[in-house]
């Protein structure tokens, strides 16, 4: 019933905060930041004319989200600490999570239904995005921040590396290689250089095995890569020619028995190794040894008695180690006769006589006993048909001696000599002598 113009105003109560009124036409709007109930009496005017309303007006809490802003600090290339999870307030149902302004880095992930942010990234920076949470009717939003370092320079330990190889021989692998700040685990390869062949890189740790045949050395170049990082080291290759085993008796390079039946022989020597590994086993190859002999299978030595005589023969005995290396040696053997007992209180010959090479220029001479000898005589002579004594040696019979052992000095050098021995008596009986020969070092 008022004429215009018409005027609106708040006269009773106070408008809260955040709200306006519309003098022209009394329409309140406006954002309230106040919480609360109030009031209002609203006046219009028209001239000298009024009239009056009343304007009840309840401000409550408007739909959010905390905690916001968050922070996220991530080291590239590892798992995150997820970040924390919304607490809806004054939503009407729980609300959805989305990110509606920016964008997560590859590799992250938000839960919809809670807003938490979790995953690894490589991209380094920094970035922020704003998360909203929704319910249909009521909408907030937050802020999180997010910054993304490099963990720093990547590289692979040790570095360098020395491998040390026998040709033939499998290698004692590598050590496998650290990677230190790479995203994802590395994928290694051969970038620079050539493994020689036989060897080989594996690419998932970097170690080198198997076994070549090439002599000689070489670097390599080895690089780890995750795709985005790159880093190298070096491996520094020595392949040495193959070790070449060998044996060799430890009194002498050959070795003769010379045996009769039924008497035991002066053991051969036992051997120097050479270039063998581990536990050595010996054994005799490409024939039987004589009956009544046996070897030593852990020292390559033979002794016994013979049962049979044999004719001179050459036995092969052979070395083999733990890791199937062999080496070889040879032992000549020849067994006689039992001597038939000796005549008219004659002296039997001494048997089991063996003859080597000793020192330079001298022979050494074992023998067994024999029944009723007071003493021995060793004598080298130019032939076996010679009559002239070149050198001797002579050893006193004991009574419980059962084998004797002299040497022949001061022979020449690469010279062949024949060797024999002779038994004496205290009545004057003297053996019947046979001839062995020696060549003399």
């Amino acid at each position: 019933g008022l004429n215009a113009p018409v005027t609106y105003s708040v006269t009773g109560g106070t408008l809260p905060a955040g709200l306006t009124i519309n003098s022209g036409t009394g329409v309140i709007s406006g954002s309230p930041t106040t919480i609360g109930s109030t009031v209002l009496t609203v006046t219009a005017a028209s001239g000298t004319s009024r009239s009056t309303a009343t304007v009840n007006i309840s401000v409550t809490a408007g739909a959010s989200i905390t905690p916001t802003p968050q922070t996220l600090n991530a080291v590239a290339g590892t798992t995150i600490t997820p970040t924390a999870g919304f607490t809806a307030n004054n939503f009407s149902t729980a609300p959805t999570y989305s990110i509606t302004v920016g964008n997560l880095p590859a590799g992250l992930s938000m839960a919809s239904d809670t807003g938490v942010i979790t995953g690894s990234t490589i991209v380094v920076g920094s970035t922020s995005i704003t998360v909203s949470a929704t319910d249909g009717t009521y909408t907030a939003t937050g802020t999180i921040n997010i910054t993304v370092t490099d963990p720093g320079v990547a590289s692979i330990t040790p570095t360098p590396q020395t491998l040390n190889a026998v040709a033939g021989t499998t290698i004692a692998p590598t050590a496998g290689f650290t990677a230190n700040y790479f995203f994802s685990a590395p994928v290694f390869t051969i970038t620079s250089g050539t493994l020689p062949a036989g060897l080989a890189i594996a690419s998932d740790t970097g170690v080198i095995s198997g076994s070549t045949t090439v002599v000689g050395s070489t670097s390599v170049t080895v690089s780890a890569t995750d795709g985005t990082k790159t880093a190298t080291a070096t491996v520094n290759i020595v392949v040495s020619p193959a070790l070449v085993a060998s044996i060799t008796p430890i009194t002498s390079s050959a070795q003769t028995v010379n045996a009769v039946v039924g008497s035991s022989i002066t053991p051969t020597s036992a051997f120097t190794e050479t270039n063998l590994s581990g536990s050595v086993t010996y054994s005799v190859t490409g024939g039987t040894l004589p009956a009544g002999l046996s070897l030593n299978t852990s020292t390559g030595v033979v002794s016994g008695t013979p049962t049979a005589t044999q004719a001179s023969t050459t036995y092969t005995i052979r070395a083999t180690d733990s890791l199937g290396a062999t080496a070889d040696s040879t032992v000549n053997i020849t067994i006689g006769a039992t001597p038939a007992p000796a005549p008219n209180g004659l002296l039997s010959a001494p048997t089991g006589v063996s003859v080597r090479a000793g020192a330079a220029g001298t022979a050494v001479i074992t023998w067994n006993a024999v029944s009723g000898a007071s003493r021995y005589t060793a004598q080298a002579f130019s032939s076996n048909t010679s009559t002239k004594i070149i050198r001797q040696c002579s050893v006193t019979a004991t009574a419980n001696g059962s084998s004797f052992t002299c040497t022949i000095p001061r022979l020449q050098s690469r010279l062949t000599y024949f060797v024999e021995v002779v038994a004496r008596n205290v009545s004057g009986a003297i053996s019947t002598p046979s001839r062995i020969p020696v060549t003399v070092l």
